[in-house]
């Protein structure tokens, strides 16, 4: 059993025997079965061959294909490091993908404190409008800070106000009409009564011309 913990080098032949190797248990001129490595994992195996200045992951491919080069090298990394080396790219991976989150959680958080705020407070402000105004209630306008936001309420503003104007002439107007109607109710009445007082007073007077 290998240890996890220790990186391997082996020197192999074109004949696909160990020349040498720093692995406890495997003997120099062991012969490896078509080319393939019968314990650890695959993917941790990587093959340098003669003319290559780079390593490449082992392959049954290079391995039974190589038989021209004179020997390879061939290195075995240990698991614990591959895994700590994967989760250390995932991590990076994950802080490179959350870093314009950053910026743009701010540009929210600058969005909802200077835009989405105000127009929430203004949309409820502004519900049953027509019967707040009626009823003469205060209203608490908010206090945007974008120009825009402040443009709008003050359009809403004006608008309320000329509507609560609109709202006081018809007050005004019902009032006045109702003083008016109760004048000429009251002038109906006084002429109604004068006149029956002088048709009475004109009945009463041809009586007693009958009468002589």
């Amino acid at each position: 059993m290998a240890d996890n913990s220790s990186l391997f080098i082996h020197l192999l032949g074109s004949d696909q025997r160990i020349i040498a190797s720093n692995q406890e248990g495997l003997a120099a001129g062991s012969k490896l079965k078509s080319g393939l490595w019968p314990w650890g994992n695959l993917a941790n195996f990587f093959c340098y061959l003669p003319g290559q200045h780079r390593l490449k992951p082992l392959t049954a491919n290079i391995a039974m294909n190589s038989s021209t080069s004179p020997f390879r090298i061939v290195l075995q990394t240990p698991d614990d490091g591959r895994q700590q080396h994967l989760q250390r790219m995932t991590v990076l991976s994950l802080a490179v993908m959350l870093l314009p989150a950053i910026p743009a959680l701010f540009i929210l958080y600058r969005l909802d404190r200077r835009v989405i705020t105000p127009l929430q407070d203004l949309a409820k402000m502004s519900e049953n409008l027509p019967e707040k105004l009626r009823n003469h209630e205060p209203l608490h306008w908010p206090t945007p800070i974008t120009s825009e936001c402040k443009s709008l309420c003050e359009n809403m503003k004006e608008s309320a106000n000329a509507l609560q104007n609109s709202y006081q002439q018809m007050e005004n107007l019902k009032e006045k009409n109702t003083e008016i109607l109760e004048d000429v109710l009251a002038q109906y009445r006084w002429e109604s009564f004068t006149s029956n007082k002088k048709l009475k007073e004109e009945r009463n007077r041809r009586q007693r011309v009958e009468q002589l």
